[in-house]
């Protein structure tokens, strides 16, 4: 049995830092938060209390300035997780917020904090007479289906987006069966900014089709130093403080309310196509594609439940419903790559109930569903698995846990795995070109996406060397920078 969760640790509910209110001399607030704090590092927030202090220096007295600190939830394995439990977080302050009657809330987030304050925004600007209300984005992270990027900022009266394109978090990602280029790119109703170029001096690439044809436009890359998922931290910090590089004027904080930008804002409208500070731009991705199994049929796998709390269970899903913890596991065969579980859920309580519904794959908790914050109706669920599976039995499991002595029930119905990602192998070979024998690389992989090849000669430090834009699967391109070194190694990636 689930007796205090698949991984023996009791369900509780999310408990939110009180936002300040507002004062004789105060009306308008910032608020700073940090966003996913991976487990295999200690949580380190010091840039929050830091760039809170610097825009404090900055402001006139009638701005409040605040931090939200979460990490008791940010703190996880799984960033997706982190998300997940953000928006529990940015619902319930938005909730507190909305009744201090502030008049301007200007929300800073980094990473998975932006999901938090979009929540909020959404809570507050809802409300009876909402405050004017501008998110800033620091490097968002937008979550396995990339679904932030027509999320994030659409409750704001303006939003802005700082990020950049960094190994770790949107390249080495899609060798780990985790969800690249998900902290990066154009959001819907932000104003959109590339700030990686205030690093160092752009560096152009060959560009290579499938079709032969050379690209007239060299693409931009990353030199070294490449930047990094605090990077657009660094970027806004100096823009607070005035030492910001002259190539990014009039950008980062002087578009706050706080410092009195919000007069600009009509002239930099959202879903603009990423300004690429300092003369450097981004390399784009299309999305990857992603595919949703049939839903489960209950009736044909194994299971188990809780001797009480399930009302219902047919062919699609089942009812829990309980004044104590109630459970129900599936075992699930899986003979396909599978990376996510979706379903669609919904409360059915009608009497002031708070339940949680948590969702575990094997002993992992994947995925939580609050009763206090979950819209109205069904409502379809995607949680991320904690990794890539093929082949092989698993246990999916759903517990509902109920809080205030109020029993709750929920329905749990069109229960499928599914895969978003590249299944297609990715492979190099190499030849030499006629004359100067220098080496001709070619790529043979997925479709109607964009590879970057490196070369190397230690295995250690790694050169961007073409982009490659494969469109039918093959391409190849000629390394004319081949010197005659002992060695080179050539290693693709998507970015």
């Amino acid at each position: 049995m689930l007796a205090d969760g698949a991984n023996g640790t009791a369900a509780r509910q999310i408990t939110v830092q009180p936002p300040p209110a507002p004062s004789v001399t105060q009306d308008s607030l910032v608020v700073v938060t940090h966003g996913w704090q991976p487990t295999w590092e200690t949580p380190d927030i010091r840039w929050v209390t830091n760039l809170c202090n610097a825009i404090r220096s900055q402001v006139q007295p009638n701005w409040a300035v605040t931090n939200l600190d979460w990490v008791s939830d940010a703190y996880q394995l799984d960033p997706d997780i982190a998300l997940i439990r953000g928006v529990i977080v940015g619902n319930r302050y938005g909730v507190d917020l909305s009744s201090h009657g502030w008049k301007r809330v200007h929300f800073i987030a980094h990473s998975a904090g932006a999901a938090l304050i979009e929540a909020a925004a959404k809570e507050l600007g809802s409300r009876p007479d909402p405050p004017t209300i501008q998110e800033t984005f620091l490097d968002p992270y937008t979550g396995m289906f990339r679904t932030g990027r027509s999320v994030y900022g659409s409750n704001a009266d303006w939003a802005d987006d700082y990020f950049v394109v960094d190994f770790w978090t949107d390249v080495a990602p899609v060798f780990l069966g985790w969800f690249p280029d998900s902290t990066s790119g154009q959001l819907q109703w932000a104003y959109n900014v590339d700030v990686g170029g205030t690093l160092q001096a752009a560096t152009s690439l060959p560009v290579a089709y499938s079709s032969g044809i050379a690209d007239s436009t060299p693409a931009f890359v990353y030199a070294s130093p490449s930047p990094s998922h605090g990077t657009p931290i660094d970027f806004y910090l100096s823009t607070v403080n005035g030492t910001a590089d002259p190539c990014a004027a009039g950008y980062g904080f002087p578009l706050s309310m706080e410092d009195g930008g919000s007069g600009n804002w009509a002239t930099y409208l959202p879903n603009n196509p990423p300004v690429p500070l300092c003369g450097m731009l981004s390399l784009s991705q299309n999305q990857e594609p992603v595919r949703s199994d049939p839903p489960l049929d209950f009736s044909l796998v194994p299971f188990g439940a809780s001797d009480s709390g399930i009302t219902s269970q047919g062919n699609n899903g089942a009812s829990l419903s309980a004044d104590a913890p109630a459970w129900l596991a599936v075992g699930l065969s899986i003979t396909n790559t599978v990376n996510f579980i979706q379903f669609d859920a919904g409360f059915t309580s009608t009497n002031g109930a708070e339940g949680l519904l948590t969702v575990y794959w094997n002993t992992n908790q994947i995925g939580l569903v609050d009763e206090r914050v979950a819209p109205t109706g069904l409502q379809m669920y995607r949680f991320a698995l904690p990794a890539t599976v093929a082949s092989g039995l698993y246990t999916l499991s759903f517990r509902l846990d109920t809080f205030n002595n109020t029993a709750s029930s929920i329905t749990v119905t069109n229960v499928a795995s599914g895969f978003i990602g590249i299944t297609q192998p990715a492979t190099l070979t190499i030849g030499t070109r006629p004359g100067d024998r220098a080496p001709v690389i070619t790529l043979t992989a997925a479709p109607g996406f964009n590879y970057l090849v490196q070369s190397s000669t230690d295995l250690v430090n790694w050169t961007p060397s073409a982009l490659l834009v494969n469109t039918n699967g093959t391409v190849s391109f000629a390394d004319s920078s081949w010197t005659n070194s002992a060695a080179r190694f050539y290693r693709a990636v998507v970015p």
